[in-house]
């Protein structure tokens, strides 16, 4: 078996993240020219780089997404003062490398500076690359591992050239780092780190030597002189500090966050002031720092940072200084309330980037730099007294202008269509606690319906034309019903007029611009040429032939006949007129015409493409001296419905060089795009695809300020430049009747279109996100859930450890003490309600939602500190009174009294059955008592397999409990997941991997006839054949497992002696037989659903899967010996001849835990289309192909999968 794996969805989940000018760009804000402010993210293994502008709508746009095939564990951005504005970044990652990158805005790419390996490979505690910190000064750089190790490098610019030292070594024996940073000196004073350590020798495992640990500042110096490293000061600090934020020049020092109090330090010099608290928090209860960010202004009095703690509340910290700029007092004070983070940035904009930890990230507009007056209120814990205030339901100090879509984590995921909308939807659950939702997703990009009015009758086309042809809005939309026309005026209203010189009595051909100001329009009977103030110019009159296509580029017209004669008009830019130049017979009908794109500066195109009924398309030249000559034929698989001429980027940025391609629209919904020779017209280079089950129709469009088309089949298509590549994709819209490009000054880039007999306006929300999600939020952390049958309804299982229910918060949280009542109360803003730790206390719901009505149907709360984390629809074969007969029951697994911490425990499990009433409700039948949790449960010939600890039972249907027919108690540790094929029955153990286990029907026994050779923590299973199931690990590596040919799990057979293997015992202890693994692959984060599944109808059987980080990922079977040469021939080339950016070898990094086996990264073989021209001409000589056929293969291999 050999799979291709591409990522469908990037991770979502922002592990840090740093803000700088890497473009090295300037911007215009309050009338001057500043540097440009730029977020670079790290999402697991991939680098994102954001323009934040007030200019953008919305103000975050992502210029660059690249993999870098590792894991960035921590990054920094710096600068020197004689390089311009552009920032450099440094990268700590797990490739044992320093890495200094650089933007190169012209490639819109990374590119490495610098690397220098310092240790080994992987996430090692005493490898550095888990802190990093560097000089303000942009001097040198500090790199430290979790314990021992750390280097200091000295950077320096030669030139244009940066240069970085040998490492000078800075290690601790037995030290561990909690915190590193760079401390603000100056340029006269050498360059300066803290760390926040712990020196454990000598230190033992009993309670007495941990409460001695002492946690120190430890402050060293790089001497610049001498070119050492010293340690200049080793003070002790509180032992709860967690966190060091720098404190810019001129006040400098360093701010040290500890458990309910933030400390100022500078040399001896120190001031401690306590962190308010949230009104009727409870006393026993710390409250830590976990992220902060500095807001940088000219005035030192004015500067200010904010500081979030571990609830999300944001503080305002200031530093009161005296007359020789020295710290008096720290004032924090309380700011507002946002989810918390792992990270956010305040930006010199005004804007505040949130990176949450388990939502949405959020990008926020400061409103108020002005912090909260609350009351004077104070708690007292132990001799101390803390501020207190009381958190906003709403924010005040901040406004929400944008969010960034994060699927991290995915706890559970199915794909199928409950929508009945012909394609499959992705189901995915999301996030914890208040922040839970269900996300829909469907594959399109997002689509938002602006205006929707209601026309007499269902027109065939429509049409928009300017002013004039400079003009940044349209004037008129001109809609053409089957025997009239409408002319729609655009402004504060839009209103049908009466006066624009259209002829409104006949079905409009074609309307455009033509020329500088003039509007010209096309009906069955000739052109009109109409003026800028709706007076009719010269026009055109066909005679007894009517006009039946036609198409006009701004300067030039053609029309065509019926019985297939084609006229060629001019605009006269001197007199202003419409000439006709020439006149050509084709001597068959014309299916459709198109003309290119006249070049800016010119009032001429040469190429006309046109299509004909004998399945052919012919461009044509409109050449001075080859006029009406024929340049080249296309043979199609089907007649031609529509011809589009679009020129797009080239290159890796939309600033290269144009090309022009023809898109030709089939009847059989196929589209087919060639590439246009500029000179000599000829084709090449044909790609192909099925876009849907109705003819193509094809318009050029602007979107995000970039040459588009629109393709419109049984769904809607916009073809784009993205990042270096032309990428087709659907738009998550019905089907259009048909649309054109539209811009007025509320709407400044959007499509008219008609859907059946509405007018509708529509806006392209992004292009960067290819899927739509439809979010659902849900009450508490959602854990699995399943779709039932009869009614397509959902049932989500949700739970969370140390919450209160809302019933019985009134008990624990007073009112008065949120500015809310209880029924204004926002678990989103406050956040759940703790329970104290390692209460035990378990708050869990069934809630039932239809996807078709988009609501929620019925919620059943569990009771008795119930806890539910499984759940399966069953079956049963045995009749039982007030069940209805083969209908589909729910089985619910549940825990009582749970503990998680130190070891998992449970008072008792429940298997709970219930029935879906045909209102959607849940209705409970009964519970069955186990003695642990039920994490394993399956349908299984009309009875219910049961995974409860380590042992496997059927149970079938009784009257007031489940009953217990046969058991097998022999599986290593904990069940956690159940499949069946047919008697063969196939078990996950938490640990051991799988396990194959034979039904015995006449015995009535459950018998393990084999296992995997490899020990596997899993997390997600799916079962693809008899003999074959795939899984996926907590460590991130997806495996498959197939039982060999020779495997025989025939009982009988082996009860009459003819087989042997049942009566001998396996390698310590195991089963007899063995499972192969056949495929291996670290797809980069653990692994929490796999689906197999069909993405499209008709199309291949693929393996879905979505991870914690909230990215999701498909392997494709190769289906040809000869596809499985060409790309693994391809990516040993890319992985020799394009290293990954940190300076991991892409080979290692897919081989973290196992060698990787069975699978062709298309990750990386995506990269091909990035790759400078001599670097993909040298792959394709070494190949044996051409860059455009090594291209096309890799869309081909996409495409089929439908995406």
């Amino acid at each position: 078996m050999q799979l291709y794996h591409f990522t469908l969805i990037k991770p979502g989940s922002v592990d840090t993240a740093i803000t700088g000018c890497f473009s090295g760009r300037k911007v215009k804000r309050n009338e001057k020219l500043v540097r440009a402010t730029e977020i670079l993210v790290a999402k697991g293994s991939v680098l994102e780089l954001y323009d934040c502008s007030e200019e953008n709508v919305p103000p975050l746009s992502c210029l660059l997404s690249q993999d870098v095939f590792g894991v960035i564990r921590s990054m920094v951005a710096f600068k020197f003062s004689n390089t311009g504005d552009k920032d450099y970044i440094a990268i700590g990652s797990d490739s044992g490398s320093i890495v200094i990158l650089e933007f190169n805005a012209i490639l819109n790419k990374f590119v490495q500076v610098h690397v220098e390996t310092y240790g080994k490979t992987g996430c090692r505690r005493i490898v550095p690359g888990q802190y990093l910190a560097a000089d303000p000064q942009g001097r040198a750089l500090m790199i430290g591992a979790i314990e021992k190790q750390k280097f200091v490098y000295v950077i320096r610019m030669d030139g244009d050239h940066l240069t970085i030292s040998s490492p000078l070594e800075g290690h601790s024996q037995n030290t561990l780092v909690y915190s590193m940073i760079a401390l603000d000196v100056g340029f006269d004073n050498n360059p300066t780190f803290a760390c926040i350590e712990v020196n454990y020798e000598g230190a033992d495992e009993s309670d007495e030597a941990y409460q001695s640990i002492k946690k120190t500042l430890t402050i060293y110096e790089l001497d610049l002189g001498k070119n050492t490293i010293v340690k200049k000061s080793a003070d002790e600090i509180d032992r709860s500090s967690n966190m060091l934020i720098q404190i810019p020049e001129p006040v400098r020092g360093v701010l040290i966050c500890s458990e309910n109090h933030i400390t100022y330090r500078k040399g001896s010099h120190n001031v401690r002031v306590p962190i308010p608290r949230r009104a009727g928090m409870p006393l026993e209860r710390g409250l830590m720092i976990v992220s902060s960010s500095m807001h940088m202004v000219k005035k030192a009095a004015d500067m200010f940072l904010l500081v979030q703690s571990e609830l999300g509340d944001l503080y305002k910290v200031s530093l009161d200084l005296d007359e020789q700029k020295n710290v008096k007092n720290i004032s924090i004070h309380y700011f507002d309330t946002i989810p918390v983070a792992n990270t956010f940035l305040t930006l010199k904009n005004g804007f505040i980037f949130s990176a949450s930890e388990f939502s949405d990230h959020k990008l926020y507009r400061l409103k108020s730099i002005q912090h909260s007056e609350y009351d004077e209120s104070f708690e007292m814990i132990g001799l101390e007294s803390f501020p207190t205030f009381k958190p906003y339901m709403s924010h005040r100090h901040i406004q929400k202008v944008q969010d960034l879509k994060s699927l991290a984590p995915v706890t559970d995921m199915k794909i199928t269509d409950l929508m009945t909308e012909g394609s499959s939807q992705i189901y995915a659950l999301h996030g914890r606690g208040p922040h839970s939702s269900l996300r829909v997703l469907r594959y399109g990009l997002p689509v938002e319906e602006e205006v929707s009015a209601p026309l007499e009758q269902s027109p065939p086309a429509v049409f928009t034309v300017k002013d004039s042809i400079s003009s940044d809005f349209d004037k008129y939309i001109v809609i053409s019903f089957t025997d009239f026309t409408m002319v729609l005026s655009i402004g504060d209203k839009v209103e049908e007029v009466a006066d624009s010189g259209f002829l409104t009595n006949t079905k409009t051909i074609f309307a455009a611009n033509i020329g500088e100001e003039d509007l010209v329009q096309i009906h069955p009977r000739g052109i009109i040429h109409i003026g800028r103030e709706g007076e009719r110019k010269s026009g055109w009159d066909s005679g007894n032939k009517l006009v039946e296509k036609a198409t006009v580029n701004g300067y030039q017209i053609v029309v065509a006949l019926s019985g297939g004669e084609i006229i060629y008009f001019e605009y006269d830019t001197n007199s202003g007129q419409l000439i006709n130049t020439e006149t050509n017979d084709m001597a068959q009908d014309v299916a459709c015409l198109a003309l290119c794109p006249v070049s800016e500066g010119h009032t001429r195109a040469r190429f006309l493409a046109v299509g004909f009924y004998d399945k052919t398309v012919r461009l044509i030249s409109l050449g001075q001296y080859d006029m009406m000559s024929i340049l080249s034929r296309q043979a199609l698989p089907a007649d031609p419905e529509s011809l589009s001429m679009i020129e797009l980027p080239t290159g890796l940025s939309a600033n290269d060089g144009l090309a022009l391609y023809l898109n030709i629209g089939l009847s059989n919904g196929v589209l087919l795009r060639s590439t246009v020779d500029p000179h000599s017209g000829e084709l090449s280079d044909t790609r192909s695809r099925f876009l849907g089950t109705r003819p193509v129709k094809l318009r050029n469009i602007r979107t995000k300020g970039q040459n588009a088309i629109l393709a419109l089949s049984s769904k809607p298509w916009l073809g784009y430049f993205n990042h270096g590549r032309v990428e087709m994709t659907p738009l998550s819209y019905p089907m259009l009747t048909t649309a054109t490009h539209f811009a007025s000054e509320q709407i400044p880039e959007g499509l008219v279109s008609i859907v059946g007999e509405d007018l509708r306006i529509l806006s392209i929300s992004s292009l960067a996100d290819k899927f739509t999600q439809n979010v659902v939020p849900l009450n508490y952390t959602p854990r699995k859930f399943v779709v039932h049958d009869e009614s397509s309804n959902m049932i989500i299982l949700q739970s969370d450890y140390n919450t209160l229910k809302p019933s019985v918060r009134p008990e624990y949280l007073n009112f008065e003490d949120t500015e809310a009542t209880p029924s204004e109360f926002n678990d989103v803003a406050y956040g759940a309600i703790k329970t104290k730790p390692r209460s035990g206390q378990w708050v869990s719901s069934i809630r039932v939602y239809s996807p078709k009505r988009q609501e929620h149907v019925d919620e059943y709360e569990f009771e008795d500190n119930e806890a539910a984390f499984s759940i399966t629809t069953c079956k049963f074969a045995t009749a039982l009174d007030g069940i209805k007969p083969n209908s589909t029951l729910i089985v619910v697994g549940t825990a009582k009294d749970m503990v998680l911490h130190p070891t998992r425990k449970c008072a008792c499990g429940y298997i709970n059955l219930f029935q879906v009433t045909d209102e959607g409700k849940l209705q409970l039948i009964h519970k069955t008592e186990v003695e642990d949790v039920p994490y394993g449960l399956h349908a299984f010939r009309g009875r219910l397999l049961v995974g409860v600890k380590n042992m496997l039972r059927i149970y079938d249907l009784g009257k007031k409990k489940l009953l217990r027919k046969c058991e097998n108690k022999l599986f290593p540790n904990f069940i956690t997941s159940v499949s069946v094929d047919g008697n063969r029955i196939y078990v996950g153990d938490i640990s051991e991997s799988f396990h194959f286990v034979k039904y015995n029907v006449q015995e009535n026994t459950l018998t393990i006839f084999a296992d995997n050779t490899t020990p596997r923590w899993l997390t997600a299973s799916a079962l693809l054949d008899y003999n074959t199931i795939a899984g996926g690990d907590k460590f991130g590596n997806f495996f498959i497992a197939r039982l060999p040919n020779d495997v025989s799990d025939d009982l009988e057979e082996a009860t009459n002696g003819k087989e042997k293997w049942i009566w001998e015992r396996g390698l310590l202890n195991g089963a007899p037989q063995k499972a192969t693994e056949i495929v291996k692959f670290y797809v980069g984060s653990m692994i929490t659903s796999l689906c197999k599944t069909q993405l499209i109808p008709g199309g291949p059987s693929v393996l879905v899967y979505a991870t914690i980080t909230g990215s999701m990922g498909v392997f494709v079977p190769f289906t040809s010996k000869k596809d499985i040469d060409f790309f693994t021939h391809l990516e040993m080339q890319l992985r020799e001849r394009n290293p990954p950016l940190c300076g991991r070898d892409h080979l290692a990094y897919r081989s973290y835990y196992f060698p990787v086996k069975g699978v062709i990264d298309g990750d990386l073989i995506e990269q091909f289309n990035d790759l400078d021209l001599q670097t993909r001409a040298t792959i394709s000589e070494d190949l044996q192909r051409t860059p455009n056929e090594i291209a096309k293969k890799i869309e081909d291999m996409k495409n089929q999968t439908g995406l």
